[in-house]
């Protein structure tokens, strides 16, 4: 079971070894670009795609060996929901590889407009302009992707009766400087 198969790269490399994989997205066009690259490579047969959302599956317990969510956890309204969903469809003994967005990665350190501090800071700022002068805020609600610490990923994963046997931080995006 593949959560967000976004171009289809992962699911069509599990098809090209044998492994029957079903897909799932709520956005039927993310979906189209999976269909559409197992077609391209022959593999359409060995992969299924299905219009659901993650943190509410429609497939029973227990009945996959291996779920993949890269990418995902960062979007979701309620992870947790979604990963208390992967416990339920992992049978027992399987695998789950899931990625999170790290809120502590050197990005956010190095980075005035994503640095937890500096934001944090502007939001106080403005609530405080928003109180004493009766200005409107000019600041958004928080939108997704949502980061979360390692920290707050491995609670998620222990109290969705996951079991984490290991991890890792991989990568660098781009630096942005105002």
């Amino acid at each position: 079971l593949e959560l967000g198969p976004g171009a289809g790269r992962i699911a069509v490399e599990l098809a090209r070894r044998g492994h029957p994989v079903v897909c799932v997205d709520p956005a039927e066009a993310m979906l189209g670009n999976t269909e559409a690259r197992a077609a391209a490579e022959g593999l359409g047969d060995r992969v299924e795609t299905v219009v659901a959302d993650a943190q509410a599956l429609p497939f029973p317990d227990a009945g996959f060996a291996a779920v993949v969510a890269v990418g995902v956890l960062p979007w979701l309204e309620r992870p947790a929901a979604a990963l208390r969903e992967v416990r339920r469809v992992l049978a027992p003994g399987g695998s789950a590889v899931l990625t999170s967005d790290n809120r502590a990665r050197l990005t956010f350190v190095l980075d005035p407009r994503l640095n937890p501090l500096a934001v944090d800071a502007a939001k106080h700022a403005d609530a405080l302009l928003v109180r004493r002068l009766g200005a409107r805020s000019r600041r958004r609600a928080e939108t997704l992707p949502r980061r979360y610490d390692n920290s707050s990923v491995d609670r998620m994963l222990a109290a969705a009766g996951l079991v984490k046997r290991s991890g890792t931080s991989v990568g660098f995006g781009p630096f942005s400087l105002l």
